[in-house]
């Protein structure tokens, strides 16, 4: 794994502007909206949406509309290096929110929709007036999860290492999340409703969970091939694809294939009534021994 400051020193390598810079990473683990929304950080982020879509420049990165125009125009999905290319997108992200905040530990925080579907009260409430509202169709993602990624026959990665990757898996209820909140979010300008930021956070959450649990489950080593090359986000801003090799700030101890944690990830101790009412164990998740299907 790559020390931290081997991590900086990749990240570095693909900022072609001190614009993007992303100076330290903050050390603390990425929370879940449900306790985020509790912390000083919490206005910071709320401050710092705010002042981004006020800003009207979409080629100044302190633009919110500038972090839409990347998904629009870069966005691989359907194809390869999907989850690495978020991860990328993410990271980039977050330095600009903490440069704009003027917060050295603001991290995105996770939509646990495992947890709780319904779309988060702060996203809902206020109006226009509420950084973080926007029109949406839908109020929760129940429909929308499923395990399939975390079968234990799911043990490749990346598209083209096995008919049945995780990659393709995860990417595919990812759109339903997409799809079923709906308003912008069922577009490519997805980024423009800042509840796609907390919904990345979760999928990087779970790529990062199911990395590390073992029973065969596999992701290139960051000498391996697949890594080389580069990433586009926008005129001069590239990323090496070994971002993907980025481990994300933890939010969970991952050990032996067992991921203990505050939050859950989709749990392996639930009957078929209770994975269709996503009533998840919260306290101890083993993603090793995951149901085929919901």
């Amino acid at each position: 794994m790559l020390s931290r400051r081997e991590i900086i020193g990749l990240l570095a390598l693909g900022a072609a502007s001190p614009a993007f810079g992303l100076g330290p990473l903050p050390s603390q683990p990425r929370l879940p909206w449900s306790s985020f929304r509790d912390t000083r950080d919490y206005r910071r982020l709320i401050d710092a949406v705010r002042a981004m879509k006020a800003n009207s420049d979409t080629e100044d990165p302190a633009s919110w509309a500038f972090w839409a125009m990347i998904h629009m125009h870069h966005c691989p999905h359907g194809k390869p290096y999907f989850l690495a290319w978020h991860r990328g997108y993410l990271h980039l992200f977050e330095a600009k929110l903490r440069e704009v905040s003027v917060s050295a530990s603001l991290l995105v925080p996770y939509w646990d929709y495992f947890a709780d579907p319904r779309i988060p009260a702060e996203f809902t409430d206020g109006g226009s007036a509420n950084p973080l509202f926007e029109p949406r169709i839908g109020a929760a993602v129940d429909k929308a999860l499923g395990y399939a990624a975390f079968a234990p026959d799911v043990t490749g990665f990346q598209r083209g290492s096995a008919a049945n990757c995780f990659e393709a898996q995860v990417e595919a209820f990812h759109n339903k999340v997409h799809n079923l909140v709906g308003g912008r979010m069922a577009t490519m300008l997805s980024p423009s409703d800042m509840l796609f930021w907390v919904h990345h956070a979760n999928i990087d959450r779970l790529w990062a969970a199911w990395g590390s649990a073992g029973a065969g489950r596999t992701i290139p080593a960051a000498a391996d091939p697949y890594w080389g090359g580069d990433f586009d986000y926008a005129e001069g801003l590239t990323l090496p694809r070994k971002v993907g090799t980025l481990i994300s700030p933890p939010s969970a101890a991952v050990v032996k294939g067992t991921v203990t944690s505050t939050s859950s990830c989709p749990s392996t101790t639930l009957n078929r009534a209770d994975r269709k009412s996503t009533r998840l164990n919260s306290s101890h998740t083993d993603i090793s021994r995951m149901p085929a299907s919901a």
